[in-house]
């Protein structure tokens, strides 16, 4: 007589080990092709201001993952010393395409500096943040005049640090158009300079 052996029937935990193991694998695989659409592209390696000629040690490359927004940044080979700088970007932020331009013809920037109040400015600002500039009659102004907004979204380039330690006035260097400077300066001469930032 012939010894048939019939398959022992699996468990139900056997059955759930096994597709355990398969999604494991199945997730696997998707990490991995996640992780091979990852690009080098540029960032920046310091504070760069609007009308700032980009050279070499101003980046420096980042691998990031950019599925659906690659076109909006720069690729490691893309050569972009020598562009201008059209907006504010931070240390580290990925350099967008808007924010650069081939374009030489931008107004030239320049270094202004301006004494604030303690209280005429956010005590926390800080380089590379946007600002907004207005001028606040004085009470002893002889010819008093509404508040007047100077100018919009200009760069802090730095500030006096020292001079937050000692109270009193606080130096301020905006990065503005050369076209700016003169405007500026005149429109705050005896007055009272108020600071606004941006929202963060």
């Amino acid at each position: 007589m012939l010894n048939i052996k019939f398959p022992t029937p699996r468990s139900p935990r056997t059955y759930v080990a096994i597709g355990l193991i398969f999604l494991a694998l199945v997730a696997a695989m998707a990490i991995s092709g996640e992780a091979q659409k990852t690009s080098l592209v540029w960032a920046a390696s310091r504070d760069l201001s609007p009308g700032h000629l980009i050279i070499a040690g101003d980046l420096m490359t980042k691998q990031v993952l950019l599925p659906d927004n690659a076109r909006g940044y720069f690729l490691h080979s893309v050569a972009v010393t020598g562009y201008s700088v059209t907006r504010a970007i931070s240390t580290s932020e990925l350099i967008p395409t808007s924010s650069i331009s081939k374009s030489q013809s931008i107004s030239i920037m320049r270094s202004l500096p301006i004494r604030v109040s303690r209280n005429d400015m956010p005590i926390n600002l800080r380089a590379g943040q946007e600002v907004d500039i207005y001028s606040i009659p004085l009470p002893n102004n002889p010819n008093p005049f509404d508040p007047l907004l100077v100018a919009r979204h200009l760069n802090v380039e730095s500030i006096d640090q020292k001079t937050i330690d000692l109270g009193g006035e606080i130096g301020v260097v905006l990065s503005v158009s050369d076209t700016l400077v003169l405007p500026i300066i005149n429109n705050i001469e005896n007055s009272r300079v108020l600071v606004v930032r941006h929202a963060l």
